[in-house]
């Protein structure tokens, strides 16, 4: 329920919250990673670098997977 109509509309909505969920779940699942990947006894050997390589490649791959 909207309590402000008068500020947005329907369509403005819909641009702005199209893809919440998407990025909710990428959210979710890249901070996952990223515990994962934390060393908390030795934080300085972490390998925080290697989630970001990840999500490149496995976004490349899916965009790619899309255009075929």
């Amino acid at each position: 329920m909207r309590l402000r109509t008068d500020l947005f509309s329907e369509k403005q909505i819909q641009l702005l919250m199209g893809n919440i969920e998407e990025i909710y779940d990428f959210q979710q699942s890249f901070f996952q990673l990223l515990k994962l990947s934390i060393d908390e006894l030795n934080p300085h050997e972490s390998h925080i670098g290697k989630c970001f390589l990840l999500f490149v490649r496995s976004r490349t791959f899916k965009e790619k997977k899309k255009m075929i």
